[in-house]
């Protein structure tokens, strides 16, 4: 097909993957295997994604053609042709704003996405069997974390406001 006119077969992992999981058939009709690795799975899922955004193999492949300068395609303007446009959230420059901590942004975003760790959730996944707060007597979840633990407000009280609710002073502020 066209597509393998873009790249070119000598390197390893290309040859490997046409061998492994290929064979006698092209990317655009083979059939992810229960046997086959995950990330082959997500390849071919992601594959079919792209086929139904496009309303078929042939408009895809003109789309990735269109996205190719000299035989080089630019990864850059086929995801922005694929992925919806998509308006900023609210809460973007809050989680993401250039002078929070990487790791503090990440964790925003994970629990405002509610993909958190919490006990709540590996109880789903049969990780642990209580659900009780390591720091306190309460049942974990994102929203006891961060709102309803006595602990965790002590510390967000101190950290980002800089007293304690207790009414002693922190840093030399009184209530």
């Amino acid at each position: 097909m066209m597509i393998y006119g873009m790249f070119k077969l000598k390197t390893g992992t290309l040859k490997w993957i046409h061998s492994a999981y290929l064979k006698n058939d092209d990317i655009w009709h083979v059939q992810a295997k229960n046997w086959d690795s995950w990330i082959w799975k997500k390849i071919l899922k992601v594959r079919d994604k792209s086929i139904n955004i496009c309303g078929g193999v042939n408009n895809l492949l003109l789309l990735i053609q269109s996205c190719s300068d000299n035989s080089r395609i630019q990864l850059s303007a086929l995801y922005n042709a694929l992925s919806p446009n998509s308006s900023v959230v609210s809460w973007h420059r809050t989680v993401w704003e250039t002078t929070n901590i990487p790791s503090h942004s990440f964790i925003c975003w994970l629990a405002i996405q509610d993909r958190l760790l919490t006990i709540d959730r590996l109880i789903k996944r049969g990780i642990v069997n209580t659900n009780n707060c390591c720091m306190c007597t309460g049942s974990e979840n994102k929203n006891y974390l961060f709102f309803d633990c006595c602990y965790s407000r002590e510390v967000w009280l101190k950290s980002w406001i800089g007293f304690s609710s207790c009414g002693s002073p922190v840093i030399g502020i009184s209530l």
